[in-house]
């Protein structure tokens, strides 16, 4: 079955379109994080797994698409 864990604290990569790394945004008290977009397109939030680069790594970190309109 399927299972999720919650996990605070993480940083997240603003990317562009074509996955090009924009910024790093890091949580401010505990899980919130905040970014100002002023040019419209699409962008992709990529969470960066803590353990990433170690056998501990998950295979598919968590994503979002934002389209700016």
């Amino acid at each position: 079955g399927e299972s999720t864990q919650a996990i605070e604290g993480l940083d997240v990569y603003l990317c562009d379109k074509d996955w090009n790394r924009i910024e790093i945004l890091s949580p401010e008290d505990g899980n919130e994080y905040q970014y100002q977009i002023n040019t419209p397109g699409d962008y992709y939030l990529l969470a960066v797994d803590p353990n990433a680069g170690t056998s501990d790594a998950c295979y598919a970190p968590a994503t979002a698409r934002v389209h700016v309109g």
